[in-house]
């Protein structure tokens, strides 16, 4: 199942209240803007698209991962090659925990 609002989510300051938006219009409303905690949840609500895309490559890496303890050797060097691509060249899973966390705060006006 696949029915979320697909990325990138994007936060405005309206007031008292902080609107989580794509292109497509509001995805979520929170009440209490000047809130630590708000301004906390408002973050990550904005990083669920890429926590998820981290989450799937997290599951992807561990299934490499268990296959490749069970490998022959000629397998085990191709499947460590795979592991080691996914690790090196994927930077999802920093950029969306830098985002849940606020330290990237895209806005609708900049385009994320």
């Amino acid at each position: 199942m696949n029915k979320h609002t697909k990325g990138p989510w994007f936060t405005e300051v309206c007031g008292e209240q902080i609107d989580v938006w794509t292109r497509d219009g509001v995805v979520a409303t929170l009440n209490n803007a000047k809130k630590v905690k708000t301004k906390a949840n408002a973050c990550l609500i904005v990083a669920a698209p890429e926590l998820l895309i981290a989450a799937e490559l997290a599951d992807t890496l561990c299934k490499l991962i268990a296959r490749w303890v069970d490998a022959e050797c000629d397998d085990a060097f191709r499947i460590m090659d795979d592991i080691v691509a996914l690790a090196e060249f994927e930077s999802q899973p920093e950029k969306a925990i830098l985002k849940a966390r606020g330290a990237i705060t895209p806005s609708l006006a900049q385009g994320a």
